[in-house]
């Protein structure tokens, strides 16, 4: 665990912080002061190599689907279509991958297509979003523009166990 300063050195008694697909970062006013956007952070010092880079620590993804689905949540596969990893989606639902994110804004009408049958073909639900992770993310124009359909948030609802 560690942070950068606004010196640009390393403060071990920060965090930051890697979960699965994504990285979040926890950082002060001083460390935040010091770049000028969440690209620029990662550019500069979270990117391999960098100063304050992190590497991910791997997990196998059928224990992630049980450690989420044990106390009744259910794992949506996110934005497929960026991701290029289709052949894992068969493996993932086996092992109880509970849907897969069709609506995204990265997704045109042809990925959404795609990955709606793929979806009914493999027996898990439709999930959807806007990949928003927050101000200076370069999601904010996609924030409210992804919905998805009653019918499709109505099969998530049932396939949560309680």
């Amino acid at each position: 665990r560690s942070k950068i300063t606004n010196s640009g050195t390393i403060d071990a008694t920060a965090t930051a912080t890697t979960l699965a697909a994504d990285v979040s970062v926890s950082v002060d006013d001083k460390a935040v002061a010091n770049v000028k956007s969440i690209a620029d952070a990662f550019d500069r010092y979270l990117a391999t190599g960098r100063a304050a880079f992190i590497a991910r620590r791997a997990i196998d993804p059928g224990a992630v689907i049980g450690l989420i689905g044990r106390p009744g949540g259910i794992v949506s596969f996110a934005h497929p279509g960026k991701l290029g990893h289709d052949e894992l989606l068969p493996q993932l639902a086996a092992r109880g991958l509970a849907a897969i994110e069709v609506f995204h804004p990265d997704h045109d009408e042809d990925a959404m297509a795609r990955y709606t049958n793929l979806a009914r073909e493999l027996g898990v639900g439709i999930s959807g979003g806007s990949d928003y992770h927050g101000p200076g993310s370069g999601r904010a124009e996609a924030l409210g523009t992804v919905t998805l359909p009653d019918a499709h948030f109505d099969d998530l609802k049932r396939r949560v166990r309680s």
